[in-house]
């Protein structure tokens, strides 16, 4: 291909991808959870170099999702966002050694889980950016005995991991359960995500029943492929799409 000819080339992609970019955008004028649309604005958004203004700002407006009206209510919980008062009770379940042996994070002290705090409120400075998601804590009768999060997926913001933590002094009784539940209502109710994951330790076999009575479908056992305090261990893959979450008479 002479150099012409690839710059010919590469005019015509850069046409598609903006023409893409604004059918996108039209329709999530209309609709803000069309998960096509989504998929067209965000793939041309990160595909074009130098993009003009209005994909730039069609990406930030449209894609973004929308926070939801908080708190949360479920049967027995409320689910809110984290407050900076909230730094031991967390603790007291982050700084267990075995709630902490099949996540990713060791044991957390006192001081780091108040850091956690400020991180998740974004008062973390600037060398730490909040996360991009939503996460809430459980409260039950005033306790916050655990927490609950959706991890958006750049750029079409379509899809999110849901994860959770719960405090050994409760599990059992379904609350996770309960909350994660809450949190997928929310996810494709909402947000109009059209899939939703999670990942999780092989060895978290209480995690795994939750999955399953979430509905979600396991797509993968994932043999020996993440490293994680000092051995290789295994990774199960759970999923959920929309319409099975409808398909299933869930609201």
């Amino acid at each position: 291909m002479t150099e012409q000819q690839e710059l010919v080339v590469r005019a015509l992609l850069r046409e598609r991808l903006l023409d893409q970019a604004h059918q996108g955008a039209l329709r999530l004028e209309a609709d803000r959870r069309d998960n096509v649309a989504r998929g067209l604005l965000g793939e041309a958004a990160a595909k074009l170099l130098d993009p003009p203004s209005w994909v730039t700002e069609a990406r930030d407006r449209l894609l973004l999702p929308l926070p939801p009206e908080l708190p949360l209510r479920t049967e027995r919980l409320v689910l809110r966002r984290v407050q900076l008062d909230d730094v031991d009770d967390l603790h007291s379940y982050y700084g267990r050694a075995d709630v902490s042996e099949l996540l990713l994070s060791e044991p957390m002290s006192r001081d780091k889980t108040a850091v956690e705090i400020r991180r998740r409120l974004g008062l973390a400075g600037d060398d730490q950016e909040p996360p991009q998601g939503l996460g809430l804590v459980m409260e039950l009768a005033g306790r916050v005995v655990g927490d609950v999060v959706l991890m958006f997926k750049a750029p079409e913001y379509a899809q999110a991991e849901l994860g959770w933590v719960v405090h050994p002094d409760v599990a059992g009784q379904g609350l996770a359960t309960e909350a994660a539940r809450a949190m997928l209502r929310l996810g494709f109710g909402h947000y109009g995500f059209m899939r939703l994951t999670a990942e999780l330790d092989a060895r978290n076999e209480r995690s795994a029943a939750l999955c399953e009575r979430l509905g979600m479908r396991r797509e993968g056992h994932f043999r020996q492929d993440y490293w994680s305090k000092g051995r290789w261990t295994d990774t199960l893959r759970y999923a959920l799409l929309a319409e099975e979450f409808f398909a299933g008479g869930a609201v």
